[in-house]
C-alpha cells in the first residue's frame, strides 16, 4: 500500500497553499460524490443530488485558489483547464491514499476533457 511522504507534502502545501487545502476538500467531497451516487436518506432526500452539489462548490473553490496562486507564477501557462488538472495531479501523487476519490476526479475532469473544461468554464 503506497504511503504519504510527508517532506513532499510540506513542499507542496508550502508552494502553494491555497490550492492545497482546496484540494484537500475536493478530494474528501469526490470520495462522498462516489460513495452516495444513486442513495437516498431515510426520508427520501437524494444524498447523490447534495454530494454533487458540495462536489461542484468545492471544485469552485479550488479553481479560484488555482487562479490566485498562479500569479506567483507556480503554473506554467494560463489555460485553467491544465492548472487545476496539473495541481490535482501532484496532489494524487503526494497523497496516494484516496484512490476511490481520485478514480471520481478522473471520470469527473479527465475521462472526457471536452466535459471537465466546460465543467470548469461554467464554475470559474
Amino acid at each position: 500500500m503506497a504511503t504519504t511522504n510527508w517532506q513532499n507534502a510540506k513542499q507542496l502545501e508550502k508552494l502553494a497553499p491555497r490550492s492545497h487545502r482546496a484540494t484537500q476538500r475536493l478530494v474528501m467531497a469526490a470520495a462522498d460524490l462516489k460513495k452516495n451516487r444513486g442513495k437516498t436518506g431515510l426520508f427520501g432526500a437524494n444524498k447523490g443530488v447534495r454530494s454533487e452539489m458540495e462536489f461542484h462548490d468545492k471544485l469552485r473553490e479550488l479553481i479560484y485558489s488555482v487562479r490566485e496562486d498562479a500569479r506567483s507564477g507556480i503554473f506554467e501557462g494560463d489555460d485553467l483547464y491544465n492548472n487545476v488538472c496539473s495541481f490535482i495531479g501532484a496532489f494524487c501523487k503526494v497523497y496516494p491514499n484516496w484512490g476511490d476519490a481520485y478514480q471520481e476526479l478522473h471520470n469527473q475532469l479527465l475521462a472526457n476533457p471536452a466535459y471537465g473544461r466546460d465543467l470548469i468554464d461554467r464554475l470559474k
